[in-house]
């Protein structure tokens, strides 16, 4: 239940940026997701559990490629 009672309002937030075409909504939501992954990883490597480490990790990471691709495809675009 925690996963979800945090996940359903980004992801609520995530598609009102995108419906609203918010390029920095959707730059914000994504550093937000990223972070939040991030301190889960923090929280899965305190525990000792590779788990709770590595897939967080790892997603975080793809968040963050996912976010630099965004800003980049965004300002070719505006050129």
């Amino acid at each position: 239940m925690y996963g979800v009672a945090r996940s359903v309002p980004l992801a609520l937030a995530a598609l009102t940026a995108t419906a609203t075409r918010s390029y920095g909504g959707i730059v914000v939501l994504g550093l937000l997701l990223a972070s939040v992954q991030a301190c889960d990883a923090i929280v899965g490597w305190m525990l000792h559990d590779a788990g709770k480490t590595i897939g967080p990790l790892v997603l975080a990471v793809l968040t963050l490629v996912s976010v630099i691709v965004f800003l980049r495809k965004e300002r070719s675009e505006v050129s």
